[in-house]
């Protein structure tokens, strides 16, 4: 963060800087001493102003950073959130050619203790297109579900994760924040379709609501771990307007789950920025 700081601080000060020197007239030169000959009082305010910004810099990575103890602040995308599939089970179907086991969690989970803030999200990995028709299936304990239905079975998997933040996460020292399902405009008897709009729609076509928010929101207000739910669904069902499309690095494979920037993200980090700054 401090380098791509420093990288876009003063990335921009140049500029700001040949604006500035652009006020003198020229440089008179006096034995092994230059001095600049200002046309106006604005050019020494300038010089001035930026000196004075250039010293609170300073402090700021010499005192004040050494002083305090950076915020962790992770952020897990990852698929499912549990185990990463796995390979097949000996003697399972022809069709079986992985498994997700949905009553554990994925080692990374270690890194999550102790962090001041974590927020999760998940939803689009749950459909049968990236399951079912990749030939992944679902796993407890050793007990092969092929029949298991992927609400059921996401379900399952939101228990585990409840189970595991509710016996290891300090409430008192992490907030735990989850995003629910973002709305995506595929359309089509496939859903396979995807038509980006110039405006945003004027009604939800059923997308304001999603088995997969309804299950988070459900899980969560069981839990003894306070967990925010940052409800999204419903704001970006409107938003027909607002996916890729085919302005992505691949014209020819339309985007309507992904989001331009800026856009609607944007607002999903205002939503975020709220929560944490009315908990002071």
């Amino acid at each position: 963060m401090v380098d791509s700081f420093n990288h876009l601080s003063f990335g921009h000060l140049r500029p700001f800087v040949k604006r500035v020197l652009s006020f003198g007239k020229g440089v008179v030169i006096k034995g092994h001493c230059k001095f600049w000959i200002f046309q106006s009082f604005n050019g020494v305010v300038a010089v001035v102003s930026l000196l004075s910004f250039l010293l609170a810099m300073a402090y700021v990575y010499v005192i004040l950073f050494p002083r305090f103890q950076p915020v962790i602040d992770k952020t897990y995308e990852t698929p499912h959130f549990n185990s990463s599939p796995g390979p097949a089970p000996r003697r399972a179907p022809k069709r079986v050619k992985s498994t997700l086991k949905i009553d554990k969690l994925d080692d990374i989970r270690n890194e999550w203790i102790d962090s001041d803030i974590l927020i999760f999200n998940s939803g689009h990995w749950w459909t049968p297109s990236k399951l079912f028709e990749m030939g992944c299936y679902f796993l407890v304990g050793r007990s092969l579900k092929i029949g298991m239905p992927i609400t059921a079975a996401f379900e399952r998997a939101l228990h585990t994760w409840a189970s595991w933040l509710n016996t290891t996460i300090n409430a008192n020292r992490t907030s735990v924040f989850f995003r629910t399902f973002e709305s995506s405009h595929w359309s089509g008897r496939n859903r396979l379709s995807c038509k980006v709009t110039r405006q945003p729609s004027s009604r939800t076509g059923g997308r304001d609501r999603s088995p997969i928010s309804d299950t988070i929101i459900k899980v969560v207000k069981a839990m003894a771990v306070p967990v925010t739910v940052l409800h999204v669904t419903p704001m970006g069902a409107f938003r027909s307007d607002a996916h890729v499309g085919t302005w992505s690095d691949n014209p020819s494979v339309p985007d309507c789950s992904h989001w331009c920037l800026p856009g609607v993200p944007d607002m999903w980090n205002e939503i975020l920025l709220s929560n944490m700054l009315s908990r002071n």
